[in-house]
């Protein structure tokens, strides 16, 4: 009866538990999310200026088109399974939550004094 030799010692590591998100990712859904409220954002202002009785109703359709956009988009990005595609919905939301803190609220239309012009 012969016998070989015993595993290696120690035991080889178990592989690493794939990436569940990328964060470089997240770095590029948010720029991503700034450059799509600004040029909505823009162009709301723009039809919005030229209007005088329905003003509110395009602010208020824009800032409803941009939370779909970050957190309906995103939302449905981080139910992909690509880690990458999680990174971008998670900054997506980012780029929202930042764009509304630094232009409190102005850029994302949850600011209550655009609708009181």
């Amino acid at each position: 009866m012969t016998t070989g030799p015993g595993p290696p010692y120690p035991p080889p590591a178990p592989p690493p538990p794939p990436r569940k998100i990328s964060v470089a990712m997240v770095f590029v859904g948010a720029p991503i999310f700034i450059v799509i409220n600004t040029v909505l954002g823009f162009a709301a202002f723009i039809v919005a200026g030229g209007q005088t009785d329905n003003s509110d109703a395009i602010l208020g359709g824009a800032a409803v088109l941009l939370g779909l956009i970050a957190f309906g988009v995103g939302g449905y990005l981080l139910t992909v399974k690509s880690p990458q595609a999680k990174g971008i919905g998670l900054g997506l939301m980012i780029g929202w939550a930042l764009t509304s803190l630094v232009t409190v609220g102005i850029c994302t239309g949850i600011n209550p004094s655009l609708y009181s012009m």
